[in-house]
């Protein structure tokens, strides 16, 4: 912590301040909470090129360190993507991100006097007047009251006209499947659409899990279009301790059971290994985790998992070999590691998976572990109404899932929730798989909650063609050939213009084809 570190802010952002704890918090909570709200809005959004202005009058002085901690300072360490601050550096950014927080702040309140306060802190008023911030306070996410028409420009027909699509109009869902082989260029179109929906809604926050080549990872440019970040979980680890899980004032976790049901299933769903007794064994072995430690870890439970074993005398099985496959490659945080993510869902993450070995399923488990905790914030937070000038939803979040055949056939429910439940939360799921069939398995048909399906170069049946593209027996017997043998971008979907005969197809507009002389 710093020592008697001062920031001067300008006399009209003080005030606001003041008038932002007295008013509009109305003594719910100490200054430093205050100051750290202010700070997070304007860390959050502070553009590259911030440049401070010193405006007349008298200067609000606050001393550094009674709002300072390690995670806003681990926050700060994120955000220049440096690992240690100078004191000058660290007394810029929180001065610059006060300044930013507060003009956010104030044109917020102005277009929406009543409930700015709940559209900032996802925390109850308990907690602010115990004078402190408990685990749970999250990191505040702006939730639009107004949308505007998200155009997708996705390319052009064999006459050289634009193929658009309107994505957000709320009488739909707005979750996407896109199908094609490697070389059909689905990564591409999948981030040329990306890279659209964040130039026209900078709200809309884009999550990324590459899970096996690594190229949506490496692509730079693509990076610093979505203003986003690469999380390497190789080399960094999973960003949250998926065991945390919020207690009540009494210690009780809400919905024990059940939660503690859905952390068991994230690690067998996928292990064909493990059979039904050896889940059931790790249910009542997470239960005993949880009554001993408020915030377990992996390394926890492991060590907990082996000295079951050793007391019962059992030998060492399927399930033991799991999590020590899991905690030798100290991909899991330990419960006391800071830096971490407070919440997920007001970044833009590529989530990098492909070098983790593919040894009892390991990327899968991670894959599931974030899906998980991107739902968790999801379906706790407000609703996404529709504008009811425009007719448009305001989107918080998209969802890109590469390669998701991978999970597609997993018995875990959590992707299915996802498309099912998340729309009215404003969050659309994004899928890109090898062939149609993928989407329609024993656990569910994914494909009758995607609203929108682009078939590139694929492998699919006659039967798959016709239910995709919503075509006649005829006519799906002649494009399975011709989707398959397809040229490079060229994609099919269901009829999207009225002149359009019996589906429409274009070339795909490709992401480098932005950079291309």
């Amino acid at each position: 912590m710093a020592k008697d570190t001062r920031i001067l802010l300008n006399k009209q952002t003080g005030d606001y301040i003041e008038h932002f704890r007295s008013k509009r918090l109305k003594g719910l909570c100490d200054p430093s909470i205050v100051y750290q709200i202010v700070f997070a809005k304007g860390l959050l959004n502070l553009p590259p090129d911030y440049e401070f202005k010193s405006e007349p009058g008298k200067k609000k002085d606050i001393r550094l360190e009674v709002m300072e901690n390690e995670i806003l300072d681990a926050a700060i360490r994120q955000k220049l993507k440096c690992v240690e601050l100078t004191s000058e550096v660290k007394k810029r950014i929180y001065r610059d991100s006060m300044e930013h927080g507060a003009a956010l702040l104030r044109e917020e309140e102005k277009q929406d006097e009543n409930k700015l306060f709940f559209s900032m802190i996802q925390s109850s008023p308990n907690a602010l007047k115990q004078g402190g911030v408990k685990k749970s306070f999250l990191i505040p996410l702006d939730f639009p009251k107004t949308a505007s028409p998200i155009t997708l420009r996705l390319g052009l027909d064999d006459n050289g006209e634009e193929v658009e699509i309107v994505w957000n109009a709320a009488e739909y869902s707005q979750n996407l499947t896109m199908t094609g082989k490697a070389g059909s260029a689905k990564s591409q179109t999948a981030l040329e659409i990306a890279a659209q929906i964040k130039e026209q809604s900078p709200s809309t926050t884009l999550h990324i899990i590459d899970l096996t080549k690594g190229d949506i990872a490496g692509n730079e440019k693509f990076v610093n279009a979505i203003q986003g970040e690469v999380w390497d979980i190789t080399n960094q680890g999973i960003p949250f301790n998926p065991f945390e899980m919020e207690r009540e004032a009494d210690g009780t976790i809400k919905e024990f059971e059940t939660k503690i049901e859905k952390v068991k299933d994230v690690f067998t769903s996928v292990q064909k290994q493990i059979g039904s007794n050896q889940s059931l064994d790790l249910y009542y072995l997470l239960q005993e985790v949880y009554e001993q430690n408020e915030v377990p870890d992996l390394y926890v439970i492991y060590q907990h998992i082996l000295d079951a074993y050793e007391y019962s005398g059992r030998k060492k099985d399927s399930l033991v070999e799991l999590f020590h496959k899991l905690a030798i490659p100290r991909y899991f945080p330990t419960a006391e590691q800071q830096g971490l993510y407070s919440k997920m869902l007001d970044k833009n993450v590529i989530y990098d998976l492909h070098n983790i070995p593919a040894t009892m399923k390991s990327k899968e488990i991670v894959a599931f572990l974030i899906l998980n905790r991107i739902y968790e914030e999801a379906i706790t937070s407000g609703e996404s109404h529709p504008d009811p000038k425009t007719g448009m939803r305001p989107m918080k979040s998209v969802v890109i899932i590469d390669e998701a055949h991978a999970y597609l056939n997993a018995k875990n429910p959590i992707l299915e929730k996802m498309v099912r439940e998340l729309r009215s939360k404003g969050v659309a799921v994004f899928l890109l798989t090898q062939g149609y069939g993928d989407l329609d398995n024993r656990e569910f048909d994914y494909s009758s909650q995607m609203n929108w399906t682009f078939i590139l170069k694929s492998d699919n049946t006659r039967q798959s063609i016709e239910k995709a593209l919503a075509v006649s027996k005829t006519v799906a017997t002649d494009l399975t050939t011709q989707i398959a043998t397809s040229p490079v971008a060229r994609t099919y979907s269901r009829k999207l213009r009225d002149d359009d005969k019996d589906y429409t197809v274009w070339k795909g507009r490709m992401f480098w084809e932005r950079f291309r002389l």
